[in-house]
């Protein structure tokens, strides 16, 4: 379901640089780019839970809770069914108006259906749920700073070098999922809570490219047809780990959305100095502290709003990530025209193993701890041209 008015998304682009060239082929530049985002689509529930404060009467086989909701001015008092109508004991419990599992009579299903009442179950169930029933709106947000500093060295005969670093900051409201078909906002209401990094955001990148030629002015005829003609190239990528959206994995808040965050522990480390081993048991796997986030305690029925935790969205990195690629190639001149070009090129010749993001949900046994790799072992290949 889409608004009456649906604005398309607008996104504005800014840049300014500055470049010097030095003798010998070198230049640097530096640059600012930025970006703003405005009308993205964000997924809304359509009939998402009210949450309604208090505990149900005790003594009653029925015990009701009330909570007043405004539609186009008027004012409804509400009757809701504690724990969807079911009989409590005779003994006087007196369970929350609101709690996990109880989601579906809790649905405003007042301002769809024109119900008298909000806490039918079969109303709540006519549109389901508070994830599968949409209303995708325009009101997300995006932006996006970076500076880029770099070196180059034009293509001479004998080398060349292209190298950048750029330190940058995405946020957003929600990441693009193409067709919006969920929910993923911690309190989906209000969207401001869930602006924080985007989900590809690597504050820092570093890029460097080295090619170089092996040409020497040589007496010796032997000498130089072994020495010349070589050519060596590098390319190295690194950059800082990808963002670790923690959550607490339980349903918290008592929304019903699933996508609670937990507390954040003051002055516990957060990340751990363990180092990675391919051996050693999980100890040595274990990248987030554990103990420095808590989970969030269940809301109670005397709050006015459903509580959540302190962490905010995609807010911590995961470990490093550094490649490295490089060939090594020479020509072989026969005749004039005619020469033959060999080639060896490894990929991660290094065999650096980046390790992939952590488990990210509090409530695992493994929360913190990093499983596996990204990328793929030390790879060869070899090739032989025939040029004329």
């Amino acid at each position: 379901m889409l608004p009456i008015k649906f604005h398309i998304a607008v996104y504005a682009q800014w840049n300014a640089s500055i470049q010097h060239d030095f003798p010998h082929g070198w230049q640097v530049q530096l640059q600012y780019i930025g970006s703003k985002g405005t009308h993205e689509e964000y997924g809304l529930p359509l009939n998402g839970p009210v949450w309604i404060p208090g505990t149900a009467d005790a003594g009653g086989t029925n015990p009701t809770c009330a909570v007043s909701i405004t539609v186009g001015g008027t004012s409804y008092n509400i009757s809701l069914a504690a724990e969807g109508g079911t009989a409590l004991p005779a003994s006087g419990i007196t369970p929350p108006c609101s709690i996990s599992g109880n989601e579906n009579p809790q649905r405003d299903t007042l301002e769809l259906l024109g119900a008298a009442q909000l806490g039918s179950t079969a109303q709540g169930a006519l549109i389901n749920g508070g994830t599968s029933s949409l209303f995708i709106d325009d009101t997300a947000y995006s932006t996006y700073e970076a500076g880029i500093f770099s070196v180059n060295h034009r293509l001479s005969s004998v080398f060349s070098m292209f190298a950048n670093y750029t330190r940058s900051k995405c946020l957003d409201v929600e990441d693009n999922q193409g067709d919006v078909s969920g929910i993923t906002g911690e309190n989906p209401p209000y969207p401001a809570m869930d602006y924080g990094p985007c989900g590809w955001d690597l504050r820092n990148v570093l890029n460097v490219e080295i090619v170089a030629h092996s040409k020497f002015h040589l007496d010796n005829h032997l000498a130089s047809y072994l020495i010349n003609n070589w050519e060596i190239a590098g390319v190295s990528t690194s950059s800082s780990g990808g963002v670790v959206n923690v959550t607490a994995g339980q349903d918290d808040s008592l929304t019903g959305y699933g996508n609670d965050r937990p507390n954040l522990v003051p002055n516990v480390p957060i990340y751990q100095k363990a180092k990675f081993r391919s051996a050693g048991g999980e100890a040595n796997r274990e990248f987030l502290n554990p103990a420095a986030f808590s989970e969030p305690a269940v809301t109670p029925a005397t709050s006015t709003l459903p509580l959540f935790g302190s962490i905010g969205k995609n807010q911590f990195h995961g470990p490093p990530q550094v490649n490295f690629n490089a060939q090594i190639s020479r020509y072989w001149p026969i005749h004039e025209g005619l020469k033959i070009d060999t080639r060896i090129e490894a990929f991660n010749v290094l065999n650096h193993p980046n390790f992939s993001t952590p488990d990210s949900k509090l409530m695992d046994g493994t929360f913190g701890q990093v499983s596996g790799t990204s990328n793929s072992p030390r790879q060869f290949q070899g090739s032989l041209k025939v040029i004329f």
